[in-house]
């Protein structure tokens, strides 16, 4: 592509410094028209031609290469100019692998499905998706259609934002997901619900399912343990005992797990029901199997 810049006409070459890191090309201009005084302003506007320093370059570069859905922009545009100015900005009191940092933080966070941002930024609503130029702060525009819509956002800049906060940090701040007490046991629902069903992801709702499902299950062991009979190192590791809330659910559908849905993992009927009866007859819990539908509040319902 070509670096060398041709400038807008209403852009006024006097404000043009060293400073800014833009330098000007020794092009010269036809006698005819640099002799009329005339026209001297707005032809040299025309002919000449910018270019910026190469690390403001590499950085609006690097917006483009991150792909959708960040905007990307074209050269030898009014964007193109605008966006220039605000990394040579930022580049004078950041380096620049900082700001490539932020960028793809702000990149990863809106790519993201678990989280508010992603989620907002796929309808678009102000704010959350953000051209290069507003990715260092807000216009007056978007501040009041923001204003409008009643979206709050605590923060300067999403590059303030992002270059103070790694991503995980971005995802807890943003993010959809409930709390995770008991990641151990959350970690083993998730690996056998993905054996079990032949998937490798979940969504956010299906992922604070997992994680009910883990409270609720360590919860149920609080209560039963000690009614419980079982080796040392499975009352010291109970997450390796979440395999038989899989197996009392598979003997409940009766192998059927077309009708089962993630949701079952965290019922109460689950934890009323099923795995009390499942575990009673093998002789873990010492317990009446019974089954009481009253108390219950699915049976083959949606969970």
């Amino acid at each position: 592509y070509n670096k060398n810049n041709i400038i807008s006409p209403k852009e006024d070459i006097n404000k043009i410094s060293s400073k800014d890191d833009i330098r000007l090309s020794s092009e010269s201009l036809p006698a005819s028209q640099s002799e009329n005084p005339s026209h001297k302003d707005s032809r040299l506007l025309q002919n000449r031609k910018i270019t910026y320093s190469k690390d403001v370059e590499r950085l609006f570069d690097f917006w483009n290469d991150r792909g959708p859905p960040l905007t990307s922009h074209r050269r030898d545009t009014k964007t193109y100019h605008n966006s220039c100015k605000k990394l040579l900005t930022a580049l004078e009191t950041n380096p620049l692998n900082r700001i490539m940092t932020s960028m793809l933080n702000y990149h990863d966070l809106i790519t993201d499905p678990s989280n508010n941002i992603a989620h907002k930024a796929s309808i678009g609503l102000p704010g959350c998706k953000v051209n290069l130029i507003e990715f260092f702060g807000f216009s007056k525009r978007t501040k009041e259609a923001m204003k409008l819509r009643k979206i709050n956002l605590p923060i300067k800049s999403w590059f303030d934002e992002c270059v103070k906060n790694k991503s995980p940090a971005l995802d807890k701040k943003f993010g959809m997901f409930i709390e995770d007490p008991y990641p151990d046991i959350s970690d083993k629902f998730r690996k056998l619900w993905f054996k079990k069903m032949g998937v490798g992801k979940i969504n956010a709702t299906g992922e604070n399912k997992i994680r009910k499902a883990s409270v609720m299950f360590n919860d149920f062991m609080d209560v039963n343990l000690d009614s419980m009979i079982l080796g040392t190192r499975e009352k010291r590791y109970i997450y390796e005992l979440v395999d038989h809330v899989f197996q009392a659910i598979d003997a409940d559908v009766k192998s059927d797990w077309l009708v089962v849905t993630v949701g079952w993992l965290c019922s109460k009927r689950t934890y009323d029901i099923r795995l009390p009866l499942h575990l009673s007859r093998l002789g873990i819990l010492e317990r009446e199997e019974k089954e009481d539908k009253e108390e219950t509040d699915d049976g083959f319902s949606i969970y």
